[in-house]
C-alpha cells in the first residue's frame, strides 16, 4: 500500500453517513533531526527519545499540530495529507515514527 494510500484512508468520505465519528491522535519522533542541525538550532528540536509534535485528525479531516519543542505552538491544517507534506515528507532523513492511538506505527 503506498503512503498516499494511507492517508487516503483518514479523509473524510463524501457521504457524511460513512464519516468516521472520532477524533485519532498520534505522537510524532523524529529520532535524527536534533542531530543534523547546528548547535544554535538544536532547542527547535527535540532528543531522538522524545515526542516532536501530536496531531489530531478531526472527522471533518481537519488536522491540528501541537509542537512539544522549547518553541512550543498549535498549527491547524485543512487535511492530514498537508501536513505530512509539509513536516514529514520533506524531511526524509529525520528518521519520523509515528504512533497513533490505535496501535499503528509509520516509520517514515
Amino acid at each position: 500500500m503506498s503512503e498516499l494510500d494511507n492517508l487516503k484512508k483518514l479523509i473524510v468520505p463524501d457521504n457524511p453517513l460513512l464519516a468516521p465519528t472520532r477524533v485519532r491522535t498520534a505522537t510524532v519522533y523524529r529520532t535524527e533531526a536534533r542531530d543534523l542541525k547546528p548547535d544554535v538550532e538544536k532547542r527547535n528540536y527535540a532528543e531522538s527519545d522524545q515526542p516532536q509534535f501530536q496531531m489530531a485528525v478531526f472527522p471533518d479531516g481537519k488536522t491540528a499540530q501541537r509542537w512539544l519543542t522549547a518553541s512550543r505552538s498549535c498549527v491547524w491544517w485543512d487535511c492530514l495529507e498537508d501536513l505530512y507534506s509539509v513536516h514529514i515528507y520533506a524531511h526524509p532523513d529525520y528518521g519520523t515514527r509515528v504512533v497513533w492511538d490505535d496501535g499503528e506505527v509509520e516509520e517514515l
